[in-house]
């Protein structure tokens, strides 16, 4: 395996690949960063090991380039996830289309609730 020992690495290598196998653009790091969410800042500390791969950017990442998250937090490969397997977030919009519309709705107001609920909790740990 020519891949290095942490995530950050596998990161880099991904902007690499993507380049040279994909679609040939060189990704400039806020381009490369824009793609799954995240700042210049954050994608650079993803990229360089000074940055916690939270469980949120590790889902951003695998579903924006279709990369399995084994390959990304531990060098696993293979790298692309099978393009006939469906990410949560299509499982999701496809069971939410099927819906319907007070139905939707409540899913939209339960999930703004999660959400909100969620980053509060996780806000309070950090001051903590």
């Amino acid at each position: 395996m020519d891949y290095q020992d942490k995530p950050g690495d596998r990161l880099k290598k991904l902007r690499q690949i993507l380049r040279r196998e994909r679609d040939g653009r060189k990704y400039t790091q806020t381009e490369f960063g824009e793609l799954f969410g995240a700042s210049l800042t954050t994608e650079f500390n993803l990229e360089n090991n000074n940055a916690i791969f939270t469980p949120a950017w590790v889902r951003a990442i695998c579903d924006a380039f279709n990369v399995h998250e084994e390959w990304l937090l531990n060098g696993t490969e293979p790298i692309f996830r099978d393009t006939t397997e469906k990410t949560g977030v299509e499982r999701i919009n496809e069971l939410y289309r099927e819906l319907p519309p007070e139905m939707q709705d409540f899913i939209v107001d339960i999930t703004e609730r999660l959400h909100k609920a969620y980053f509060s909790l996780n806000q309070k740990k950090e001051v903590i």
